[in-house]
């Protein structure tokens, strides 16, 4: 079974899978939980570094700190599953964060504020309010009516040809911010248009 560890240390850190060296900060590891189960789960490696070198922790110390991550600095709780492993002499924690149906997940930050994040290839951004409205209209249990009108259509027509910023598609369409806000929450509540996060700005492009 240490070959499956070694296998998962050799791809690197990405979208679904992160190291850690020891765990200093709670509320560090409380953001990565939220991203994973915002987003589309994930595995944390402690006691790996970000090289992929195996250096090992101490157990209990380690398991204390996912505790406090899952349950206090996160909201609501984030599950979590761990396994133990000894490898090279040196014990190591595998972490896994399944994605949530419950999101958003908040984790508390540096600045005592709740933010909810995902995960975007190796990093754990901050997700906007629109995310969040989208989050909320996806939970919508009545569902979501969609009107295809002219303004509407005009927006999938802008996606058509490259995905967009918020900002592009409002200059471009020249419309007020709210109303495109509402057009895009709806849309990407039913898929019609999803969101992708490069250049530290959200895309929207059409959905499949």
């Amino acid at each position: 079974m240490d070959e499956y560890i070694k296998n998962l240390i050799l791809q690197g850190e990405g979208q679904t899978l992160d190291f850690k060296y020891e765990i200093t900060d709670a509320k560090k590891i409380a953001k990565t939980f939220s991203a994973f189960a915002n987003t589309n789960g994930g595995i944390l490696l402690i006691g790996v570094k970000d090289n992929g070198k195996i250096t090992g922790i101490s157990i209990e110390e380690e398991e204390y700190m996912l505790e406090s991550a899952a349950y206090i600095f996160c909201r609501p709780l984030v599950k979590y599953n761990v396994n133990k492993w000894f490898i090279d002499g040196k014990w190591i924690l595998e972490v896994f964060v399944p994605p949530s149906r419950k999101k958003p997940h908040f984790a508390l930050n540096e600045d005592n504020k709740w933010r909810a994040y995902i995960r975007v290839n190796d990093k754990n951004i901050q997700a906007n309010g629109l995310i969040l409205k989208i989050w909320k209209a996806q939970k919508n249990k009545k569902g979501t009516f969609i009107r295809y009108g002219m303004l509407e259509k005009q927006v999938l027509k802008t996606l058509e040809s490259q995905p967009r910023t918020f900002n592009e598609i409002k200059n471009s369409l020249k419309i007020k911010g709210k109303v495109l806000e509402n057009i895009l929450v709806k849309m990407a509540s039913i898929e019609a248009i999803k969101i992708n996060y490069k250049e530290n700005n959200f895309y929207f492009f059409l959905g499949d």
